[in-house]
């Protein structure tokens, strides 16, 4: 049950995740992109963070499948694997923010929707946007 659980928290939390928690814009990149003229609100998301994460958790299991299996277990079953999937959740959920967001490539800011792909410098990418916006007079 608390697989059911988790998974409808999760959903609720990605639902509303734009309305309530961001306050700026969101940026999606990869870890080895390096970004510039971050604002203060901007929320960074790793889309690779998925990948460095199995990565750790399949660090030095032995090749010996049935061996690999009863460490993952282990350590699955150990004090950190909370933090751990914690993690993974995190991850996943930004992923899934991506998708829903109908982002193609990276890095790409977005701002309500409107998406700059390409620019590593943040607050260019923000001006860009905020000039393509419709004022108010």
């Amino acid at each position: 049950m608390r697989f059911i659980t988790t998974g409808l928290a999760s959903f609720a939390m990605l639902a509303c995740w734009s309305n309530s928690i961001l306050a700026g814009p969101e940026v999606f990149t990869a870890s080895h992109i390096e970004l510039s003229n971050l604002p203060e609100n901007a929320t960074v998301v790793e889309l690779d963070a998925l990948a460095g994460l199995d990565e750790l958790l399949s660090l030095q299991l032995p090749g010996d499948p049935d061996m690999a299996s009863a460490i993952a277990l282990e350590r699955m079953q150990s004090a950190e694997w909370l933090e751990m999937s914690e993690r993974y959740e995190r991850a996943a959920m930004a992923v899934a923010r991506a998708w829903m967001l109908g982002v193609e490539k990276i890095p790409a800011v977005v701002i309500d929707g409107h998406v700059v792909y390409g620019e590593t410098d943040v607050a260019t990418a923000v001006a860009l946007i905020e000039e393509a916006l419709p004022h108010a007079e």
